[in-house]
């Protein structure tokens, strides 16, 4: 009797081990998910960064190209890319800054940005609302276009290095995915093994002691009802 209670309470010490180390393992894992699947949305966080900076900067090359036209044809048609230009660029400059407010650098480089971009849909509006821009001189238009390019020239360069830093810290952050899921999967593996090699140890040892149990009980029948010749 007494063998049997102490087997019992060895087999209840053995489940509580393998319900903890199962515990373990969902806890792990689950963890390790959370942290993989926090990495994928910094990294998705950059790549939304620099396609609002690309935008912007389409939004602006569009600006340009109706400039052209309606420099060359006087055709107010040529316009009708600029319509809304401004908005949208703004509204593309407003989502990287709401997507880079951890990132002191790239805050300051978006007020530069965003300065440039002023700067630039102001000298469009002169152009445009100027009824005597077709009257000057070749000079004064030759000056009033180059003040315009190098304004785009500066939003180009603004644009490009604030991509520059949104692809370092992509390459960062990717990284750091990668790092977290390679060490999810090893240590994954290693609770598996583990976990196996918990269970094969439990059932040997339940089954050595059954037979342990098994014997002995046979034994004391043996002993109580001995065998006459």
């Amino acid at each position: 009797m007494k063998k049997n209670i102490a087997y019992l309470k060895d087999v209840k010490i053995l489940f509580l081990v393998y319900i903890i180390n199962i515990s373990a393992c969902i806890f792990f894992i689950y963890n390790r998910i959370h942290g993989i699947n926090e990495s994928q949305r910094w990294v998705n966080r950059t790549i939304r960064t620099q396609l609002y900076l690309e935008q912007s900067l389409s939004y602006l090359k569009d600006a340009e190209s109706a400039q052209r036209g309606f420099l060359l044809t006087q055709d107010s048609a040529f316009l009708q890319p600029y319509y809304g230009a401004f908005e949208n660029t703004n509204q593309a400059i407003h989502y990287v800054d709401s997507l880079t407010k951890d990132n002191p650098r790239q805050q300051k480089n978006l007020l530069w940005l965003q300065g440039l971009v002023n700067g630039r849909f102001l000298l469009f509006n002169q152009i445009f609302q100027s009824s005597d821009f077709f009257n000057k001189t070749p000079d004064e238009k030759r000056q009033q276009l180059l003040k315009g390019k190098t304004e785009m020239d500066s939003v180009r360069n603004c644009i490009a290095k604030m991509l520059t830093e949104e692809n370092a810290r992509l390459k960062e952050r990717q990284d750091k995915k990668n790092r977290y899921i390679q060490v999810t999967l090893n240590y994954s593996l290693a609770l598996m093994v583990f976990s196996v090699a918990i269970i094969t140890f439990c059932y040997f040892w339940l089954v050595r002691e059954l037979n342990k149990n098994m014997s002995g009980t046979g034994e004391q029948n043996s002993y109580k009802n001995p065998r006459h010749s």
